[in-house]
């Protein structure tokens, strides 16, 4: 069988994130990048969502993660996840292993997304420190990852809950929907770069599991909902980023089946 390895320093160090990407790594062990930290520097979609984990190259230091060795099979479709050839450059690089250095595909963030260092989700947390706790990283790893910032959300209810305007049954531009909630989205932003890389089934981004996939404890499925239909914790969720996404985009008006749905606002 040809296999690859790669060298995992953020989520996929973790067997939950890699089972929700539907792989299984054939072994896995402890390794060490050197002359590298970990640094957060890479924005989510939309950036106010979060910040992920890249390389930041320093003299001395040592970045501690994981060695995984996969089928040859599954590497596009971990380069598709993980943006290769646009928000990371993949570059085979040393890394040191308790039997002696190996080469491993390691995931490095192209220049132009590098900005700086911001706070994560409350989910990837728990990925990153269950991936240092799996692979039993050394205790000051932990420490270090256990006092990375984590995004704090507003605790504001988006004012499209109140507006009962129907969205063009045909928007002009490009437009998303999460929840019933149809936006605009600027041609340049750096979000709609995002979305067309992953063209939707049917023509439409529904974003309601993009952004629920947040959320710590949320078990929701990709599904096409009102929000009526959502749970109380799902709405509690979402709102603030519904919120922020009033502004920066423009809210165009609710679905029909939103509208069409019992207490929709």
């Amino acid at each position: 069988m040809n296999t690859f390895l790669t060298f995992a320093y953020g989520a996929n160090m973790s067997a939950r994130a890699l089972g929700a990407k539907g792989v299984v790594p054939l072994r896995s062990c402890r390794a060490w990048l050197p002359d590298a930290e970990l640094a957060l520097r890479i924005p989510l979609f939309p950036p106010f969502v979060g910040h992920v984990a890249d390389v930041r190259w320093r003299p001395g230091a040592s970045l501690p993660g994981v060695v995984h060795e996969f089928p040859a099979t599954v590497m596009p479709k971990i380069d598709a996840w993980e943006g290769a050839g646009w928000v990371y450059d993949v570059e085979l690089l040393d890394v040191q292993t308790s039997d002696g250095p190996v080469r491993a595909r390691t995931y490095v963030a192209c220049p132009e997304f590098i900005g700086d260092d911001g706070p994560c989700t409350e989910r990837y947390h728990g990925m990153l420190m269950d991936g240092a706790r799996e692979s039993q990283l050394p205790d000051e790893h932990l420490e270090r990852l256990r006092a990375l910032p984590i995004v704090e959300t507003p605790a504001r209810v988006p004012g499209c809950l109140s507006s009962v305007e129907p969205a063009p049954a045909h928007p002009s531009g490009e437009w998303f929907e999460v929840a019933g909630a149809v936006f605009s989205l600027p041609p340049d932003a750096l979000f709609a770069q995002y979305l067309r890389r992953y063209p939707p089934a049917g023509g439409v981004h529904h974003l309601t599991q993009f952004f629920l996939q947040y959320d710590a404890a949320s078990e929701a499925s990709e599904r096409n909902v009102p929000w009526s239909e959502l749970s109380e914790r799902e709405q509690a969720f979402l709102g603030p980023f519904m919120w922020r996404m009033e502004q920066h985009f423009a809210f165009l008006g609710w679905t029909r089946s939103a509208l069409g749905s019992r207490d929709c606002r």
